[in-house]
C-alpha cells in the first residue's frame, strides 16, 4: 500500500449503516468496506489486508455486543488485533420510505423493517403507531435499500439520515428512538497478522488512559477478587467487567474488563501483578477514552 493510497475500514452492515456513519466520523477519508456480518468481517480481514476495522462493541440502551466480543475473544491472539480508537457515536432513528409514499394509517399496515436492536429501540414509537408492523431484518441501511428496491408503498424502514441519502429515501419522521441518550460504543481495531508491508496506522486521538483485556483465572477461592482488587490498589477505574463462557469448558469463564488507568506505570505493575494468577490474559491494547460525540 503506497503512502498516498486511503485506508481501509471494514464494517458490518452495510453503507449507510451506522457503522458506516461512525467510521466516518473518525477518518472521513477512508475507503470504506462493508461486510454481511460479524463473522464475514474477520473472515475478509485476509482479502482486505492491512486494513482496519470498526466494531460495536456495546450500545448504552441494549448493552454488549456479544457476538463482537466472543469473536474478539477467539482470534486476538491469532490475529494480534489491537485496539486503536475508542468512539461512541450518536444513533438518530429515523423512520424512511420511498419519497412520495403515504404512511398514514388509512392505507392499513405498514411493515417496518430493520435490525432487531434499532426496532427494539423504537417501542414507543410502534406503541403510539399500532399499524405500523415491526419487522426484522439484517441491517439498518439494507432494509432501506431492499423497500427502495422492491417498492411496496406500504414498506418503510428505521435506519439513519445517511442511508436515506445514500438509496434515495425519505424521511417521514425523525429521531424516533426511545430514549435520545442512545450511543453506541465502537472500537477501531488494527491487526498484526501479516508481516510486510506493515498495516496502515493512524495516530492516536490523545495520551492512552484505558486499556481493555481478557483473563482467565486459576481455579481457586477468591481469584476474581484478587485481581479486581489490584486494579483497586493501584487507583484504576474499572469501567466495565463481563464474563463470557469458554468453548469446551462448560461453566467456565473468561472476564473481559475495561479499565482507565491515572498514569502507564500502573497499567504496567497492573498487567504484572494480573500474569500470576490468570491461565490465560489477552492484552487488547491502550488508547484514549471516547467521550460522548
Amino acid at each position: 500500500m503506497s503512502a498516498s493510497a486511503p485506508i481501509s475500514i471494514l464494517i458490518q452492515g452495510e453503507l449507510g449503516s451506522f457503522s458506516h456513519e461512525a467510521a466516518q466520523s473518525i477518518l472521513p477519508d477512508a475507503q470504506i468496506i462493508p461486510c454481511a456480518t460479524a463473522l464475514d468481517l474477520f473472515t475478509k480481514m485476509y482479502t482486505y489486508r492491512n486494513t482496519l476495522a470498526l466494531i460495536p462493541i456495546e450500545n448504552s440502551l441494549a448493552g454488549s455486543v456479544a457476538e463482537f466480543y466472543e469473536l474478539l475473544y477467539d482470534r486476538a491472539e491469532e490475529y494480534k488485533i489491537k485496539i486503536l480508537r475508542e468512539h461512541q457515536h450518536r444513533i438518530r432513528h429515523n423512520l424512511i420510505a420511498k419519497p412520495g409514499t403515504d404512511l398514514s394509517p388509512i392505507g392499513g399496515y405498514v411493515a417496518v423493517y430493520s435490525h432487531p436492536i434499532a426496532l427494539a429501540q423504537c417501542r414507543n414509537f410502534f406503541a403510539g403507531n399500532p399499524f405500523m408492523q415491526p419487522v426484522a431484518y439484517y441491517d439498518t441501511a439494507g432494509s432501506v435499500k431492499m423497500i427502495l428496491e422492491q417498492d411496496n408503498p406500504r414498506w418503510a424502514a428505521i435506519a439513519s439520515e445517511q442511508a436515506a441519502k445514500l438509496y434515495g429515501g425519505q424521511i417521514s419522521i425523525k429521531g424516533i428512538e426511545d430514549d435520545p441518550q442512545n450511543y453506541t460504543r465502537f472500537f477501531l481495531l488494527q491487526f498484526e497478522i501479516f508481516p510486510a508491508p506493515p498495516p496502515p496506522m493512524i495516530p492516536p486521538d490523545g495520551p492512552p488512559d484505558k486499556m481493555s483485556l481478557f483473563f482467565s483465572l486459576k481455579n481457586r477461592p477468591g481469584a476474581l477478587v484478587e485481581a479486581l482488587g489490584i486494579f483497586s490498589k493501584l487507583e484504576m477505574n474499572l469501567t466495565k467487567i463481563e464474563s463470557r463462557p469458554i468453548q469446551g469448558r462448560p461453566w467456565e469463564y473468561m472476564f473481559y474488563v475495561d479499565v482507565l488507568f491515572p498514569k502507564s506505570e500502573a497499567a504496567d505493575e497492573a498487567m504484572a501483578r494480573l500474569r500470576p494468577i490468570c491461565e490465560t490474559m489477552i492484552d487488547l491494547g491502550r488508547y484514549k477514552a471516547a467521550v460522548l460525540g
